[in-house]
């Protein structure tokens, strides 16, 4: 009985360890050698690893670039790592474009590795020389190559040789930490070849402004016959006209302005024209060219740029030229930009006016509406702005777009036509933030600002039509309260 014990025992102990055996190679072990099989495969083994610099050499030209993020673990492929160009020319590296390339660069995966290492030296230099790999070509300079340096220090070069005769592959030499592996060639699908025909600008930073839309807090526009300004004044943007400093300043659409704000961020050269408006070929282009418009910008706290920023946007005198040209206060360079990003950013005062009725937050700030209108009667209706029929109308007043400025020429609010309908909305406390006059003459929808002193009228859209001319009964219906009793709709002022 015992020994039957005893055996059992051992078995089970047996058992046990094949089952954590089992265990370690089928979910630990396993899926190491996979990653480990799956490296082999490619070219470069650099999934994980943090690479300080990279270089892409081709016909003795080189592109090199350095990473300026290794102190944040980024660099690796896959990373949206910051770059900066050394060679050929000192500049900000392309991140997008930079960051691109080294995530194709780790994927590149090996078709087919012949073994050179059982051939005799001189048969081994021959079929080298053959693949356009030997030891001449690749002093000579004169080939393509692939550079990768990691943070440990350790170098990787692939020399690329000739293109295989048949397939769309290319034969590869690595040489790691200056020894080349001349007894093995790989050969691999040469789909990242494009990579070398890539010029300078390709590789640099083309970004106009290093600033984020949060870092303006000023701009100035002097167009053709316009000039003003739009200053962030307590979290919100107001419009300044230069051309005429005794008017008032007006509330800018947030919308317009910050989506004005996203082009000049995103502004980027398509072509550096000349790398110093100064020398000969800078001068020419912009004797040759007219301005159309001068964007000035003041930076809030942002150490990678001035302060103050002057944007000269241009265009061609000759019909034959359509290149659209900029020059920048801190830059050197006379760069070419996209067509049409003039027409983006030449815009007058108005676009940037704001453009609706009333603003969103009037709309929820308002208690108490006071109107007065032929369909009303002769006194003006007054009526609290949580009855449904006054929270329907402050609604669709918040969605009048404005469609364009009339200046000078209407008549004064007194002498409109009769079918007038005049709005005030007050706050709390009796405040009011909004005074206007709506009307209709031939079909169009018109407004005036009664608390603007700009002599101005402004055009509507149709949405007013919906709901004129108002009907008090609409106004005026109770909300129902919980025990289903009508409360009280107008205050005694109205019914008076």
């Amino acid at each position: 009985m015992s020994k039957n014990w005893i055996k059992t025992a051992a078995l089970s102990v047996i058992l046990g360890g094949l089952g954590s055996f089992t265990y370690w190679l089928e979910f630990k072990r396993k899926p190491e050698i996979e990653r480990q099989t799956e490296s082999e495969k490619k070219l470069f083994s650099i999934t994980r690893a943090s690479i300080e610099s990279l270089a892409i050499v081709s016909g003795g030209s080189p592109f090199k670039f350095v990473c300026n993020d290794l102190d944040k673990s980024l660099c690796r492929p896959g990373d949206q790592s910051s770059w900066s160009m050394t060679e050929p020319k000192p500049f900000a590296g392309d991140e997008t474009n930079i960051n691109s390339v080294l995530s194709s660069i780790s994927s590149i995966a090996v078709d087919q590795t012949l073994s050179l290492v059982e051939e005799t030296p001189e048969k081994r230099q021959s079929m080298l020389k053959e693949y356009g790999l030997d030891l001449d070509h690749r002093a000579s300079g004169l080939t393509r190559r692939l550079e990768l340096k990691t943070k440990d220090g350790h170098l990787t070069v692939a020399h690329i040789g000739n293109p295989h005769p048949i397939a769309d592959k290319a034969y590869i030499l690595i040489e790691r930490d200056g020894q080349p592996d001349e007894g093995k060639v790989q050969l691999v699908p040469f789909y990242f070849k494009n990579i070398f025909d890539h010029d300078l600008n390709y590789w640099r930073n083309k970004r106009i402004l290093q600033a984020s839309i949060q870092d303006i807090v000023e701009i100035e526009i002097k167009g053709a016959g316009s000039r003003f300004k739009l200053k962030l004044k307590d979290r919100t943007w107001e419009i300044s006209d230069l051309n005429h400093p005794e008017a008032p300043t007006l509330p800018a659409d947030e919308e317009a302005v910050s989506a004005f704000l996203s082009i000049l961020t995103s502004l980027k050269a398509k072509n550096f024209i000349a790398e110093d408006r100064t020398s000969t070929e800078g001068k020419k282009t912009l004797a040759q060219a007219k301005t159309n418009v001068v964007v000035s910008l003041k930076i809030n706290h942002n150490p990678q740029i001035p302060d103050s920023i002057s944007l000269t946007f241009l265009s061609a005198k000759n019909s034959k030229d359509s290149r659209e040209i900029l020059t920048a206060s801190h830059l050197p360079s006379v760069i070419e930009l996209d067509k049409d990003t003039l027409s983006k950013v030449d815009k007058p005062l108005n676009s940037f006016r704001f453009s609706r009725l009333i603003r969103s937050m009037d709309r929820y700030s308002t208690k108490t509406l006071q109107i007065s209108a032929p369909s009303l009667g002769d006194a003006p209706l007054v009526i609290k702005s949580d009855l449904p029929g006054a929270a329907s109308l402050l609604e669709t007043l918040s969605r009048v777009s404005v469609k364009g400025f009339l200046r000078e020429s209407s008549p004064p609010a007194e002498n409109l036509q009769a079918d007038r309908t005049e709005f005030t909305l007050e706050a709390d406390g009796g405040v009011i933030q909004q005074h206007f006059v709506v009307w209709k003459k031939k079909g169009e929808l018109y407004a005036r600002d009664l608390l603007s002193a700009r002599k101005e009228t402004l055009i509507l859209d149709s949405v007013l039509n919906s709901v004129l001319p108002l009907k008090r009964d609409t106004l005026v219906a109770p909300k129902e309260n919980p025990s289903g009793n009508p409360q009280p709709a107008l205050t005694p002022a109205a019914k008076s």
